[in-house]
């Protein structure tokens, strides 16, 4: 496991607020990765927390609010 420094999280922040992600979606991840989005979203800062779905259609109908 390793640690980030300050810098490598305000990067990743940085870009992350560039690409204006409003909604954050993941398709097909077990527990262990769900728990790994998760932290990494909120040291981005991202407080709003990230929907999971079992298939991609599922996710894409969530991302376009159909």
């Amino acid at each position: 496991v390793t640690k980030s420094s300050k810098e490598e999280r305000e990067a990743f922040k940085k870009y992350s607020d560039m690409a204006g992600f409003e909604k954050n979606a993941v398709v097909g991840a077990d527990s262990r990765i769900r728990m790994m989005v998760r932290i990494a979203l909120t040291l981005l800062g991202k407080s709003k927390a990230p929907r999971f779905f079992a298939t991609e259609e599922e996710a894409l109908v969530w991302l376009k609010g159909e």
